[in-house]
């Protein structure tokens, strides 16, 4: 399991919590989600439009770009290869490519605010977030 917080700040556990691995981020951004496929394939993401990605573990973590400068506030893969963020302004970020590159979309108001994501697989899942709202993808 991994967490991340404040700082760039990702720690992993092995032991179900009892003890946790600092690992460097590589970043100074306050991290908000993280998400693993696989034990080596993960990615975070955070504040100013942050993401970040690992193939190793989380041994080392490289920038990817979105071109986006919104607080990410939640990231979900369902592969190694198609993956998805939600966060500030109703923004919707989608990849085909590991994170390569990254499709904008605005889904609704951009007074809203997606705080949670939930992919049931690549085509389908849920957005939930400010003023209790709920949005069925796609």
């Amino acid at each position: 399991a991994w967490a991340v917080g404040l700082g760039g700040t990702i720690v992993q556990t092995a032991d179900g919590g009892k003890t946790w691995e600092l690992q460097d981020s590589g970043t100074s951004t306050i991290l908000m989600d993280v998400c693993f496929v696989d034990e080596s394939h993960g990615w975070a993401v955070g504040m100013d439009g942050v993401i970040i990605h690992t193939v190793d573990g989380g041994k080392t973590w490289l920038a990817q770009e979105s071109g986006a400068k919104h607080e990410f506030d939640a990231v979900r893969f369902v592969d190694e290869r198609t993956g998805f963020i939600v966060g500030q302004e109703s923004i919707f970020l989608r990849t085909v490519d590991g994170g390569k590159t990254w499709q904008k979309e605005i889904l609704i108001d951009r007074d809203k605010w997606f705080y949670s994501l939930f992919m049931l697989d690549a085509k389908s899942g849920y957005a939930c977030g400010k003023d209790g709202i709920l949005v069925c993808l796609p």
